[in-house]
């Protein structure tokens, strides 16, 4: 598994794809599905995808739960 350094500076093992942090990435950006679709140039379909299957890896409930899982808020 990749590693990524967190906001405050930690380093965590990620279970995430480089695409589900880049989604993840765009949602703490304030961007909506449809947005996140359109700036990664997939369809909305494949982004909620991307979107479910983080949530589903980092046992999140949440865009705010899914965020502070994988440390990126």
């Amino acid at each position: 598994m990749p590693l990524i350094i967190t906001p405050n500076g930690m380093i965590n093992d990620s279970p995430l794809t480089p695409r589900e942090r880049d989604v993840l990435q765009l949602i703490a950006d304030g961007l909506r599905q449809k947005q996140i679709a359109e700036r990664l140039s997939i369809s909305p379909e494949t982004a909620s995808k991307h979107i479910k299957n983080a949530y589903k890896k980092l046992g999140a409930h949440s865009k705010v739960d899914a965020l502070r899982k994988s440390g990126m808020w």
